[in-house]
């Protein structure tokens, strides 16, 4: 279970008191909070006269969870699939969930694989139990591996699924290569279009385009619709596309250092040849020169001054080195699964998982259970926690500079993890990997990943919450 170390603490408070008050605060004056209520069609018209949202208008409303199925199989392209040991990136539409799986990394070139699945009912636990008693996925298509078809092949091609999204009868993906050394020429933002999800083995496809004209990954996320009495406000834009995270994939210089957005429509890409640029304007960046996490003194690994050196150095550095520091904000192992604006509200949540913030971080660090990382960890084995960063989205469209705000209430996601306790029963499941806000239902669904001591392990459960009541 990820979370606060029993044998961690700060100025005095308990380790469950950490994990439930982690500041800044937000201003909770009702000046500051405004008069409409999450859920209210317009949010009151104008973005500036939309109040904003709190922790509270992501978490209120629990409806309940399911779990994904391992549904091993064959893919269009001869490979044995499944949905175990996946990433679980979802889209739903309706009464179907589009879920990733993986070819078992045997060729990870080839790329994962996307299947549609029916929507299970959802089961909210009244007792701790095993997330094995929730209701299972139900394969109702083939798998398809969208990302190796010749139609799509392009000189750096994606291997991983990062989002889907659902809209007017296609399925969108976005993609990434999982690993890019190439700082000159990274193999950029990836966009592919299925025209017919109810057939995705057999539909054509068109991609994959750049969300924008840079090759970096800073817009390889979750693609979300922009309320239509808001559109005016952006250009006419259509869509918000979101992505965020330091050390997720190599190398981080591809990814903003802090949550990314930027709008765009959609619409383009029908008018667009078989690939291309979809024009875009960019709204909140974060660049390895302009990292969030400069505006802390702990830096990218949580460390005080003295031991900045230890955490950053090129080799293995042993558990008790790092001094913790007290940057709760953004760290090398944050990162942002999607961004949305909460319906009724001017602001854009951006949700996922962080960690180092109790222990530290070192790129190669001997972590608490004597595990050895290959990169960036937590000095702290279960110092990880689900996150979220809401941003004034009227102060982003209004800001000189893509990097020079800050989340105005920002940190852990504790009534996820209360949920998460009651459906863990020793299956140690804790961290998002997915998130996906349906704007047609005001439905959020949040991908958590089960781990063992060592490693991501097994599929998703998918917690799913009612927004806007």
């Amino acid at each position: 279970m990820p979370g606060i170390p029993a044998n961690i603490t700060i100025e005095g408070r308990t380790p469950a008191t950490i994990k439930g008050n982690l500041p800044p605060l937000i201003n909770t004056a009702e000046a500051a909070r405004g008069g409409f209520r999450a859920g209210d069609d317009s949010g009151g018209g104008a973005l500036s006269s939309r109040r904003l949202a709190t922790k509270s208008d992501i978490t209120g409303s629990f409806l309940g969870a399911f779990n994904v199925g391992s549904h091993p199989g064959t893919s269009d392209n001869g490979d044995a699939v499944n949905s175990s040991y996946a990433a679980n990136i979802i889209a739903v539409s309706g009464d179907t969930v589009f879920i990733s799986g993986t070819n078992g990394g045997y060729n990870t070139y080839r790329g994962d694989p996307v299947s549609a699945f029916s929507l299970p009912d959802l089961i909210t636990p009244e007792t701790p139990y095993s997330s094995s008693e929730l209701n299972n996925t139900v394969q109702s298509g083939d798998w398809s591996s969208l990302i190796i078809r010749p139609t799509v092949y392009l000189n750096g091609v994606p291997t991983s699924y990062t989002g889907l999204h659902v809209e007017s009868g296609k399925l969108y993906a976005t993609g990434a290569r999982d690993y890019d050394s190439n700082s000159a020429s990274f193999s950029g933002n990836h966009l592919a279009v299925f025209s017919d999800p109810s057939d995705l083995v057999n539909s054509d496809v068109k991609g994959w385009y750049r969300i924008g004209d840079r090759n970096d990954n800073y817009l390889t996320g979750s693609i979300t619709p922009i309320p239509q009495d808001l559109q005016s406000e952006f250009n006419g834009d259509t869509h918000l596309f979101a992505e965020g995270g330091a050390a997720t994939i190599s190398i981080n210089g591809r990814l903003s250092m802090g949550p990314s957005l930027a709008s765009g429509k959609l619409s383009d890409l029908d008018s667009m040849g078989q690939t291309g640029d979809l024009s875009i304007n960019r709204l909140l960046e974060y660049s390895l020169s302009n990292p969030l996490w400069d505006k802390r003194a702990g830096g990218q690994y949580n460390a005080t001054p003295a031991t900045q050196a230890d955490a950053a150095k090129n080799e293995p550095t042993p558990y008790g080195e790092v001094e913790p520091s007290d940057n709760e904000l953004w760290t090398q192992l944050s990162h942002s699964y999607c961004g949305f604006i909460v319906p009724g509200t001017r602001t854009v949540a951006f949700l996922g998982r962080s960690g180092g913030h109790v222990g530290g971080v070192a790129y190669k660090a001997i972590q608490s259970n004597g595990n050895e990382a290959g990169g960036p960890a937590a000095c702290e084995w279960e110092d990880y926690v689900n996150y979220y960063w809401l941003y004034d989205l009227s102060a982003v469209k209004n800001a000189e500079t893509l990097h020079e705000l800050e989340p105005y209430e920002y940190g852990v996601l504790t009534e996820v993890d209360n949920w998460v306790q009651r459906i863990n029963n020793g299956d140690n499941l804790g961290l998002m990997r997915s998130a996906y806000f349906d704007s047609l239902t005001n439905r959020l669904y949040l991908g958590l990943e089960k781990r063992t001591s060592t490693s991501d392990s097994a599929r998703s459960v998918v917690l799913t919450y009612q927004l806007g009541a």
